[in-house]
């Protein structure tokens, strides 16, 4: 009963609490916007929301040398479409890194609020799945696409997602298996200075290797926390993520803004530092 409880009513009341809260604070982007406005951001940091992005390249992150012990790095997906999501995932602290989706309502004041917060924002950049695109979001990058309209379609992304490192696939099961579309993408990231994380949405994924071939840092999805929705499954994902991270040195695990998941992460990020993990920005794996 007490292993019951601890996986799942205790994550369950404080993520029922974590929402109730952010209801009576957000209900969008334009009422947060008015109750609580977040220092202007530095101009040479970002652009303002709804407007390109800066036209000078972002500069790169350090890349990290691991001298002992293992690393996690954990990316957030999917947010963008209210600040209530971004609310929820706030409180787990930084070192987590969020990937925000563009074109969505509240992509720009996310990205730019979870910067102020001290997290790394990524773009979280709609690709073209196999079979059904429900979900897919605006902007997404699409078989038959020239690699003129691949760069078009990534910038007019880009630019609602301010200030973002870098970029993980969102769906793209078929694009990224796609190296003529990943060598046009490639080559737009190279030229930006961002850095790419494959979330391996395929087995047969050429995106990290087309990524390599341009010289653009990447990375690679190892873990996801939560294909399941069931806390027990998503405590059993951070357990795998912890043993290969001992096994690997490092490790890239992907989760999202839903209640159990954060609540997982609440339990047990503390746990981590215990067993010698450090929690690092995505950027840092970057290779």
């Amino acid at each position: 009963m007490t292993n019951l409880f601890h996986s799942r009513l205790r994550p369950a009341l404080i993520i029922l609490a974590m929402m109730a809260l952010a209801a009576l604070v957000s209900t969008g982007c334009g009422r947060q916007e008015q109750e609580k406005k977040p220092a202007p951001p530095k101009p040479s940091a970002q652009a303002q929301p709804g407007l390109p992005a800066p036209a000078v390249t972002p500069q790169a992150q350090p890349v990290l040398i691991v001298q002992s012990g293992p690393v996690v790095a954990i990316i957030i997906d999917d947010l963008g479409m209210d600040m209530a999501h971004l609310d929820m995932v706030l409180p787990l602290g930084k070192g987590l890194t969020f990937a925000v989706m563009p074109g969505l309502p509240c992509s720009a004041r996310t990205a730019g609020r979870a910067r102020q917060e001290g997290h790394e924002v990524i773009m979280h950049l709609p690709m073209q799945p196999k079979g059904e695109v429900k979900g897919l979001g605006p902007g997404a990058l699409l078989t038959g696409m020239s690699a003129d309209d691949l760069h078009k379609t990534f910038l007019a992304d880009y630019a609602t997602v301010p200030g973002a490192d870098g970029v993980n696939n969102h769906m793209g099961s078929l694009l990224t298996e796609d190296r003529a579309a990943m060598n046009a993408l490639m080559g737009v990231l190279k030229e930006k200075g961002l850095i790419f994380i494959d979330s391996r949405t395929t087995a047969s994924s050429v995106a990290l290797q087309a990524a390599k071939d341009a010289g653009v840092r990447a990375a690679e999805r190892a873990v996801f926390l939560d294909d399941s929705a069931e806390p027990d499954d998503i405590n059993a994902q951070f357990d795998r993520m912890v043993s290969l991270a001992q096994k690997r040195g490092a490790v890239v695990a992907i989760g999202h803004p839903r209640p159990n998941t954060v609540g997982v992460l609440m339990e047990r990020l503390p746990e981590l530092e215990k067993s010698g993990i450090k929690l690092v920005r995505v950027s840092e794996l970057a290779r």
